[in-house]
């Protein structure tokens, strides 16, 4: 099983996420999704290989990454979107 670093602000983000989908960009601004959002985004893209993770702590979450982040751009344009330089945040999706 692969293991990650997840911050205590991404753990707490998804802890209390509902319909969300948040994609965080690695160091190489590779895109990730946890928890939550790594389901949410496997439910509208069968394609993308949702993983079992270990974090530091020894817990489990769900991640993927390394998916074609053009595709879920192009179909989540018409959602309302929160953009920075960590994440993009597609609300209520």
């Amino acid at each position: 099983m692969n293991r990650l670093t997840i911050t205590d602000y991404i753990k707490a983000r998804e802890g209390r996420n509902v319909s969300d989908i948040y994609i965080y960009f690695t160091e190489g601004y590779s895109p990730i999704a946890y928890g939550k959002s790594a389901l949410l985004l496997e439910k509208h893209f069968p394609q993308f290989c949702v993983k079992r993770v270990l974090d530091s702590d020894n817990k489990e979450y769900f991640a993927v990454w390394g998916f074609p982040l053009e595709e879920v751009l192009k179909k989540f344009e018409g959602h309302h979107q929160m953009v920075d330089d960590k994440y993009i945040q597609f609300i209520d999706v």
